[in-house]
């Protein structure tokens, strides 16, 4: 993680790169035979500079009003995408946003025909295509068939794709991107779990919102969540809101296990590797200062008293789950 003026360059950016509700089990779509997918990316490519993952549904980076069709992969620059199941390539576009000394990025689409009808699977941020990848051409599982391209941003540079994954049994209805639904449950047994281990260390500034890999779509701001203490002294509870998906937008509220209440501004500090920061102010203008983890439902916070320094590890900590 980096400087909070990166991150949201970071988000800017990822944003013009990438083009309803989750799926259903595939065991449940009418016996028909799902489409099965691999990671699009080699496992020991990705990288955690700027986000690692950015999940599907989420509605930061550009995505308020119908939530992120796809997951964003950051890689190593140089990285190979590759296809993430048998198909034929279905259309290649040029992208309209190209990073600075680039002479184009294109978005492949593959088309994977199934029982159900056919897949669609998309692959953004692509340079370096194979010159044989027309439309019609026929493409194998694992095959590379580009390379993430470079974003620029702040002091460096990471590599990124979106991936995508178009359902022809989904028909979310009132969102655009129609049909694109949550990977998650159509990767094999261990794409899901190279998949995990990536989200693990993943960190995006709407998480105390929206901290799944799958999240909804059709949720709008403002969005708030209720963290409830499961172990540790802090408070009994954390209430988030997420008026949209500014870092200096969040508020909370804090109970404590005595039935008093704290409110004021979060600032999080989401992009400092290894560990975000976040700041409380409160209303009264007292400041705690705090480390946090959030990997799905649990939330790890390290959090300061009043007017002293950060700390700096979560060797004291309390634990927060949160329902979805």
């Amino acid at each position: 993680m980096r400087s909070v003026s990166r991150g949201v360059l970071a988000s800017m950016l990822l944003c013009l790169a990438c083009s309803g509700k989750g799926p259903a089990s595939p065991s449940d779509m009418s016996g028909a035979s799902p489409l099965v997918l691999e990671l699009p990316i080699r496992s020991g490519d990705s990288r955690n500079s700027a986000y690692a993952i950015w999940p599907f549904g989420v509605h930061g980076a550009g995505h308020a009003a119908d939530g992120h069709p796809g997951y964003d992969f950051e890689v190593a620059d140089g990285s190979p995408v590759l296809a993430a199941a048998d198909g034929t390539v279905d259309n290649i576009v040029t992208e309209p946003f190209s990073a600075p000394g680039e002479t184009g990025r294109f978005n492949l689409q593959l088309r994977h025909h199934a029982l159900a009808g056919d897949y669609f699977t998309s692959y953004s941020n692509l340079v370096n295509v194979p010159a044989a990848l027309v439309p019609r051409a026929n493409v194998t599982r694992g095959q590379t068939i580009g390379t993430a391209a470079t974003l620029m941003g702040g002091a460096g540079s990471w590599a990124m794709t979106h991936f995508q994954l178009n359902d022809p049994t989904d028909h979310t209805a009132a969102l655009s991107n129609l049909g694109a639904v949550n990977p998650e449950l159509y990767f094999t047994a261990a794409s899901q779990a190279q998949l995990r281990e990536l989200w693990r260390t993943a960190t995006y500034i709407n998480e105390w919102c929206e901290p799944f890999l799958g999240n909804k779509r059709a949720n709008v701001f403002p969005m708030s969540r209720v963290w409830t203490r499961r172990s540790g002294d802090g408070p009994a509870t954390i209430e988030i809101r997420c008026p949209t998906d500014s870092v200096d937008a969040f508020e909370y509220t804090f109970q404590w296990p005595d039935g008093t209440t704290d409110s004021g501004k979060m600032r999080l500090g989401w992009n400092v590797r290894p560990v975000p920061s976040v700041d409380f102010t409160s209303s009264n203008g007292s400041l705690r200062l705090g480390l946090y983890d959030i990997v799905e439902d649990r939330l790890q916070l390290a959090l300061g008293a009043i007017g002293v320094g950060r700390p700096a590890s979560f060797a004291t900590q309390s634990t927060y789950a949160a329902t979805k």
